[in-house]
């Protein structure tokens, strides 16, 4: 599911894929899956996530992650970000220009963002620096 260039976006999610909510000025994700989500460029992102894998919240001015997963959350480049983890894993970040790479140890979710592009690749076990 992936909402591009929207002034609102609401996703209530409940599969096992991914969302991307893409340069939309207010994002707001229920999200209940194994998988990802990431929405990055927002103005305001609000995420509620319970499950095991990560959350990604990129370039936002306000950033409010309430998470209770096992794996990793990642938060940066935000103006005002509140994070209330619950993990048994850890934190990694790696920020060049305009990408963002979040990897644990179990499985690696890897997203690019160009001007409009984001890819999203997911792999039981794969690694990249």
């Amino acid at each position: 599911m992936i909402a591009l260039h929207a002034a609102q976006t609401i996703i209530s999610h409940n599969t096992a894929q991914t969302i991307v909510g893409l340069n939309t000025d207010k994002t707001t994700i229920s999200l209940n899956t194994a998988q990802t989500m990431i929405a990055p460029h927002a103005v305001q992102t609000i995420i509620s996530h319970n499950t095991a894998q990560t959350i990604v919240g990129l370039n936002t001015d306000k950033t409010i992650i309430s998470l209770n997963t096992a794996q990793t959350m990642i938060a940066f480049n935000a103006a005002q970000t509140i994070v209330v983890l619950n993990t048994d894993r850890t934190l990694s970040a790696l920020n060049t220009a305009q990408t963002l790479v979040a990897q644990n140890t179990d499985k690696t979710i890897i997203a690019f963002n160009t001007a409009q592009t984001i890819i999203v690749q997911y792999s039981p076990n794969y690694n990249r620096a």
